[in-house]
Protein backbone atom coordinates (compact mmCIF):
# COMPACT_ATOMS: atom_id res chain seq x y z
CA UNK A 1 0.00 0.00 0.00
CA UNK A 2 2.92 2.42 0.90
CA UNK A 3 4.21 1.48 -2.27
CA UNK A 4 1.10 2.38 -3.82
CA UNK A 5 0.69 5.66 -2.79
CA UNK A 6 4.25 6.52 -3.05
CA UNK A 7 4.19 5.60 -6.53
CA UNK A 8 1.00 7.26 -7.62
CA UNK A 9 3.03 10.54 -5.38
CA UNK A 10 5.86 10.65 -7.78
CA UNK A 11 3.22 10.72 -10.80
CA UNK A 12 1.29 13.56 -9.39
CA UNK A 13 4.46 15.60 -9.05
CA UNK A 14 5.69 14.07 -12.50
CA UNK A 15 2.60 15.03 -14.00
CA UNK A 16 2.11 19.03 -12.54
CA UNK A 17 5.93 19.75 -13.28
CA UNK A 18 5.17 18.91 -16.96
CA UNK A 19 2.26 21.41 -16.56
CA UNK A 20 4.38 23.86 -15.60
CA UNK A 21 7.19 23.63 -18.02
CA UNK A 22 7.79 22.21 -21.49
CA UNK A 23 11.28 20.03 -20.59
CA UNK A 24 11.48 19.10 -25.02
CA UNK A 25 12.19 22.82 -25.30
CA UNK A 26 15.50 24.04 -25.82
CA UNK A 27 16.91 26.16 -25.51
CA UNK A 28 14.92 26.91 -22.73
CA UNK A 29 15.61 30.53 -21.99
CA UNK A 30 15.82 33.60 -23.88
CA UNK A 31 18.09 36.05 -22.46
CA UNK A 32 17.04 39.78 -23.15
CA UNK A 33 18.70 42.23 -25.17
CA UNK A 34 18.09 44.99 -27.30
CA UNK A 35 18.13 42.70 -30.27
CA UNK A 36 15.91 39.89 -28.99
CA UNK A 37 12.37 39.42 -30.60
CA UNK A 38 9.86 37.24 -29.50
CA UNK A 39 7.31 35.10 -32.18
CA UNK A 40 4.62 32.97 -31.44
CA UNK A 41 7.00 29.50 -32.12
CA UNK A 42 8.74 30.98 -28.68
CA UNK A 43 5.68 29.92 -26.83
CA UNK A 44 6.27 26.26 -26.55
CA UNK A 45 4.66 25.62 -22.86
CA UNK A 46 1.74 23.65 -22.31
CA UNK A 47 -1.49 25.48 -21.71
CA UNK A 48 -2.04 25.95 -17.59
CA UNK A 49 -5.80 25.27 -16.78
CA UNK A 50 -8.02 28.40 -15.81
CA UNK A 51 -6.32 31.11 -17.71
CA UNK A 52 -9.17 32.15 -19.93
CA UNK A 53 -11.43 32.09 -16.30
CA UNK A 54 -8.69 34.02 -14.83
CA UNK A 55 -7.84 36.55 -18.13
CA UNK A 56 -12.60 36.37 -18.22
CA UNK A 57 -12.33 38.10 -14.42
CA UNK A 58 -10.16 40.73 -15.21
CA UNK A 59 -11.66 42.01 -18.57
CA UNK A 60 -15.14 42.97 -18.79
CA UNK A 61 -18.20 41.01 -19.12
CA UNK A 62 -18.91 42.63 -22.48
CA UNK A 63 -15.70 41.09 -23.88
CA UNK A 64 -15.40 38.09 -25.28
CA UNK A 65 -12.21 36.06 -24.96
CA UNK A 66 -10.74 35.23 -28.09
CA UNK A 67 -7.37 34.45 -27.48
CA UNK A 68 -4.75 34.04 -24.43
CA UNK A 69 -1.16 34.59 -23.73
CA UNK A 70 0.79 33.68 -20.49
CA UNK A 71 4.51 35.09 -20.60
CA UNK A 72 6.91 34.28 -18.25
CA UNK A 73 9.83 35.90 -17.65
CA UNK A 74 12.22 35.96 -14.30
CA UNK A 75 14.97 38.12 -13.04
CA UNK A 76 18.48 35.27 -12.98
CA UNK A 77 20.80 36.30 -10.68
CA UNK A 78 24.43 34.40 -10.57
CA UNK A 79 27.54 34.30 -8.23
CA UNK A 80 30.38 34.33 -10.96
CA UNK A 81 34.06 34.68 -9.07
CA UNK A 82 33.71 37.15 -6.93
CA UNK A 83 30.53 39.42 -8.40
CA UNK A 84 26.97 38.55 -9.27
CA UNK A 85 25.69 38.77 -12.93
CA UNK A 86 22.19 39.53 -12.64
CA UNK A 87 19.78 39.31 -16.35
CA UNK A 88 16.56 38.76 -17.74
CA UNK A 89 15.28 35.67 -19.26
CA UNK A 90 11.79 34.48 -21.04
CA UNK A 91 10.76 30.87 -20.45
CA UNK A 92 9.77 29.53 -23.99
CA UNK A 93 8.64 26.41 -21.98
CA UNK A 94 6.91 28.21 -19.61
CA UNK A 95 5.07 30.75 -21.88
CA UNK A 96 2.07 29.21 -23.95
CA UNK A 97 -0.56 30.72 -25.99
CA UNK A 98 -4.64 29.73 -26.82
CA UNK A 99 -7.06 30.48 -29.34
CA UNK A 100 -10.20 30.30 -28.20
CA UNK A 101 -11.79 30.86 -31.30
CA UNK A 102 -11.61 29.47 -34.88
CA UNK A 103 -11.65 32.91 -36.98
CA UNK A 104 -8.69 34.18 -35.19
CA UNK A 105 -5.17 34.14 -35.45
CA UNK A 106 -2.67 35.55 -33.10
CA UNK A 107 -1.93 39.20 -34.11
CA UNK A 108 1.90 41.13 -34.45
CA UNK A 109 0.34 43.55 -31.73
CA UNK A 110 -0.77 40.81 -29.30
CA UNK A 111 2.88 39.54 -29.74
CA UNK A 112 4.20 43.12 -29.01
CA UNK A 113 2.02 43.29 -25.66
CA UNK A 114 3.70 40.09 -24.59
CA UNK A 115 7.17 41.35 -25.80
CA UNK A 116 7.16 44.44 -23.20
CA UNK A 117 6.39 42.40 -20.33
CA UNK A 118 9.81 41.09 -21.27
CA UNK A 119 10.92 44.51 -21.38
CA UNK A 120 9.58 45.07 -17.91
CA UNK A 121 11.62 42.45 -16.64
CA UNK A 122 14.29 43.69 -18.13
CA UNK A 123 13.65 47.01 -16.97
CA UNK A 124 13.90 46.14 -13.14
CA UNK A 125 16.60 43.42 -13.78
CA UNK A 126 18.75 46.94 -14.77
CA UNK A 127 17.25 48.86 -11.69
CA UNK A 128 18.72 45.96 -9.33
CA UNK A 129 22.23 45.78 -11.19
CA UNK A 130 22.57 49.57 -10.30
CA UNK A 131 21.42 48.58 -6.69
CA UNK A 132 24.22 45.64 -6.91
CA UNK A 133 26.98 48.23 -8.28
CA UNK A 134 25.93 50.71 -5.58
CA UNK A 135 26.94 48.24 -2.88
CA UNK A 136 29.99 47.28 -4.66
CA UNK A 137 31.14 43.33 -3.67
CA UNK A 138 30.08 43.68 -0.57
CA UNK A 139 26.41 41.83 -0.70
CA UNK A 140 26.28 38.96 1.50
CA UNK A 141 23.99 35.97 -0.23
CA UNK A 142 21.24 36.77 1.94
CA UNK A 143 21.22 40.07 1.32
CA UNK A 144 21.06 39.14 -2.48
CA UNK A 145 18.32 36.59 -2.21
CA UNK A 146 15.94 39.79 -0.61
CA UNK A 147 17.32 42.12 -3.44
CA UNK A 148 16.01 39.79 -6.00
CA UNK A 149 12.72 39.34 -4.60
CA UNK A 150 12.22 42.69 -4.24
CA UNK A 151 12.77 42.92 -7.49
CA UNK A 152 10.90 39.82 -9.14
CA UNK A 153 7.90 41.62 -6.84
CA UNK A 154 8.45 45.24 -8.62
CA UNK A 155 8.87 43.30 -11.93
CA UNK A 156 5.48 40.63 -11.07
CA UNK A 157 3.17 44.21 -9.99
CA UNK A 158 4.78 46.05 -13.05
CA UNK A 159 3.49 43.67 -15.60
CA UNK A 160 -0.13 43.24 -13.64
CA UNK A 161 -0.25 47.29 -13.94
CA UNK A 162 0.69 47.00 -17.48
CA UNK A 163 -1.77 44.43 -18.16
CA UNK A 164 -4.42 46.42 -15.65
CA UNK A 165 -3.95 50.05 -17.91
CA UNK A 166 -3.73 48.42 -21.58
CA UNK A 167 -6.46 45.83 -20.68
CA UNK A 168 -4.26 42.97 -21.84
CA UNK A 169 -3.29 45.18 -25.05
CA UNK A 170 -6.81 45.97 -26.00
CA UNK A 171 -6.43 49.01 -25.58
CA UNK A 172 -4.35 50.16 -28.06
CA UNK A 173 -4.19 54.07 -26.67
CA UNK A 174 -3.06 52.82 -23.64
CA UNK A 175 -0.78 50.04 -25.18
CA UNK A 176 0.84 52.92 -27.23
CA UNK A 177 1.59 55.23 -23.99
CA UNK A 178 3.09 52.35 -22.22
CA UNK A 179 5.59 50.76 -25.09
CA UNK A 180 7.08 54.91 -25.15
CA UNK A 181 7.45 55.02 -21.30
CA UNK A 182 8.82 51.56 -21.18
CA UNK A 183 11.04 51.86 -24.20
CA UNK A 184 12.27 55.72 -22.62
CA UNK A 185 13.12 53.80 -19.05
CA UNK A 186 15.21 51.52 -21.50
CA UNK A 187 16.99 54.02 -23.25
CA UNK A 188 17.68 55.84 -19.83
CA UNK A 189 19.15 53.12 -17.92
CA UNK A 190 20.53 51.72 -20.83
CA UNK A 191 24.18 51.68 -19.05
CA UNK A 192 22.72 49.41 -16.69
CA UNK A 193 22.92 46.48 -19.24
Amino acid sequence: MRNTISVLSLLAIAIGSLYENNYLISPNEIIWSDSVHLSWTDFAGFELPGKELELQIQLTESQRIIFTAVTVTDIVCEKKGGSYSVRSVFYRGKSFYKILSDNFMPTDESLRHELYHFHLTELNARYMRRDLYAKGKSVAEPDMDLLLQKYDDKADSASKAYDKFTRHGISVANQKTLEKTIDSLLLLTGNLK
